[in-house]
């Protein structure tokens, strides 16, 4: 399966890979497991060490240069694929701190994805994640990014969905 930014030119996967790995630090907790993640992603991208030295950059992003990186991604129309990649990296060290939600939350702005889809973006990372904790990394981060009362919940959708099923049968 190849990630959508895979296409992208080098200098612009590598942005597109600085924009995520910048999220790693925001906690001030530079955690194995969001290494370890940022590393999958740069695979997946086809970036090595010799082009980014990830780690480096996760340790200390230059904000100017995460800033440019959005302006790109966006102009490639890659703001979907950008935030679910950042959610991913919020959930790999298995707590979503309330910084990582407002970097977020400025990256859905920036890349003029509403709030309410960064949070069903949310739910969707939450879903595919396998630690039980899911459903409370899910509920912090949609919190975090203020989209709680735009997006519903998978419960609240069963239920109406159960209800619809109820008057047809």
């Amino acid at each position: 399966m190849t990630h959508p930014a895979e296409a992208l030119a080098l200098e612009d996967r590598i942005s597109y890979l600085r924009a995520v790995a910048a999220l790693v630090s925001v906690d001030s907790d530079i955690d194995a497991s969001e290494l370890d993640a940022i590393h999958v992603l740069a695979d997946s991208l086809h970036v090595d060490k010799s082009a980014l030295d990830v780690d480096a950059f996760a340790k200390d992003p230059d904000i100017s240069l995460v800033e440019e990186a959005l302006s790109k991604v966006e102009l490639a129309g890659l703001g979907h694929a950008l935030l679910t990649d950042a959610i991913t990296i919020a959930f790999a060290d298995g707590e979503v701190d309330p910084d990582e939600s407002k970097v977020i939350a400025h990256y859905a702005h920036r890349l003029h994805v509403p709030i309410a889809q960064a949070g069903i973006l949310a739910r969707f990372v939450a879903q595919a994640h396998d630690a039980k904790e899911a459903h409370a990394l899910e509920s912090e981060l949609i919190a975090g990014i203020e989209a709680a009362e735009k997006v519903q919940s998978p419960g609240r959708i069963r239920a109406f969905i159960d209800r619809l099923r109820g008057r047809k049968g």
